[in-house]
């Protein structure tokens, strides 16, 4: 079964944005938390008056969402880089993934790759996009409008759970 899709520089940034969202959430949570836990002790330590906890908590979120502007900006950075280093012509043409017996074969103007279905670790669609995520670290997206994806994804998740058997 083959896929013929394409994506915008928009997309690939979106699609960047979206990867790193959940991730930089826990995250930020996380620390946030540790950072407020520490000034409450500092201020316990110190003997400082109890409004000081309400200010330190005001503290704290202005970093975290500091952090959050700071973090989404790095990443549209980061995407416009790999937009330019891929060059134009990689966003005007289409991209094939053929399902194989043993793999997908990914084709576009740089090249042809195949992933063999035990490589891939997990699969997930979200509000416009599908996943598919590599061991290591890499994700293949395909956007949901295109013509035939739900087959495709379908017909791919079956595939890596006979791989898995």
């Amino acid at each position: 079964m083959k896929l013929k899709y394409s994506f915008t520089a928009q997309d690939y940034i979106d699609f960047a944005l979206r990867s790193v969202k959940n991730r930089n959430r826990k995250i930020l949570i996380i620390t946030g938390a540790a950072c407020f836990m520490v000034l409450i002790v500092i201020l316990l330590a110190s003997n400082a008056p109890l409004v000081m906890i309400p200010i330190c908590a005001i503290f704290v979120i202005l970093i975290c969402a500091i952090s959050a502007l700071l973090q989404k900006a790095i990443v549209k950075r980061s995407a416009m880089q790999n937009i330019k280093s891929a060059g134009t012509d990689f966003f005007k043409s289409d991209k094939t993934l053929e399902l194989l017996d043993d793999g997908i074969e990914s084709q576009s103007n740089i090249g042809v790759s195949k992933l063999r279905y035990e490589s891939i670790s997990n699969l997930s669609k979200d509000d416009r996009f599908a996943y598919i995520a590599v061991k290591g670290g890499n994700k293949l997206f395909i956007p949901l409008s295109t013509q035939g994806v739900s087959e495709f994804y379908g017909v791919l998740a079956e595939k890596i759970k006979n791989a898995a058997e």
